[in-house]
């Protein structure tokens, strides 16, 4: 083999993927040993920066059994302390990322040769850790603070702000809410531009929840049932003609003695904008 070592920097100051609408300023530092013979590149390392995050890639560019015309780029993905709204910048469509936090994550990643639609071909497989990740659509971010709110059995405040907002037009509701930032954890396998997640975890304050399920890069819809843990007991959680209802399932959830707050299934469905929760009490959970 014939070894070009390769280093350079690159500037790309209106990198976007054909996906996205948002284009970035991208920054590279790389060294590389380029194949003479066939063109094949190994990459070790590549450090792309961009907004407030830089990730840390090793891998290689080559074709199948040394073929010079048809590329695979295979990486291996690392990055320590990063922020999610930049990266979902590189996909979303709104002006603005629905959520911002920190993210540590690692990944293993085979991305298509052009001109092959991206997300239809790329292939992931990874662990990823938000902390501190609060959404950015207010709607959304207060339905947050309400559950956690609950969660930790202020359901009567809450629930009489909400009639009164509801009689007065007003927004009331939210000068009793606490600011929550939601810590959010779990693995993540991309295929043929659907996204499904495993043991994915979301704590908030007096609230966690464990989840499977997926997300379609196309079409934007989220489709995932778990668990939610309270610190609160169900008829806490709620007061008036539901709390009663609770009371009345309340058998199906017992608690072990000395244990405390309960466990509900729930199930999340609609798009990332605008998604919709349906829970219910767990048969013989506690």
């Amino acid at each position: 083999m014939q070894a070009i070592n390769v280093d350079g920097t690159t500037d790309t100051p209106d990198f976007q993927l054909d996906v996205g609408v948002h284009p970035v300023a991208l920054k590279t530092k790389f060294h590389a040993l380029v194949d003479g013979t066939n063109g094949d590149v190994q990459l070790d390392p590549v450090a792309a920066s961009w907004g407030k995050t830089t990730v840390i890639s090793r891998g290689t560019i080559e074709g199948p059994s040394g073929a010079k015309k048809v590329k695979i780029t295979t990486l291996n993905m690392t990055c320590s302390s990063g922020r999610v709204e930049d990266l979902l910048r590189l996909f979303v469509h709104d002006n603005q990322p629905p959520m911002s936090g920190a993210i540590a994550f690692r990944a293993h990643v085979t991305f298509p040769p052009p001109p092959d639609g991206f997300l239809n071909k790329v292939r992931l497989q990874g662990d990823f850790q938000i902390e501190g990740g609060k959404f950015t659509n207010h709607e959304t971010q207060q339905d947050v603070e309400i559950l956690s709110a609950r969660a930790q059995g202020e359901a009567d405040k809450i629930e009489d702000d909400q009639d009164r907002d509801r009689r007065n037009h007003t927004d009331s509701v939210s000068h009793d809410l606490k600011p929550v930032a939601s810590n959010v954890k779990g693995r993540v396998v991309l295929q043929d531009g659907v996204a499904n997640f495993s043991n994915l975890s979301f704590d908030i304050p007096g609230a966690a929840a464990l989840l499977n399920g997926t997300y379609d890069l196309h079409s934007k819809v989220m489709n995932g049932k778990g668990t939610v843990h309270m610190d609160t007991q169900l008829s806490k959680a709620t007061t008036g003609l539901k709390s009663f209802a609770l009371k009345v399932m309340r058998p199906l959830t017992p608690h072990k003695k000395g244990e405390k707050g309960s466990d509900v299934s729930v199930r999340v469905i609609g798009t990332y904008g605008h998604p919709s929760f349906a829970v219910s009490p767990i048969p013989g959970g506690r």
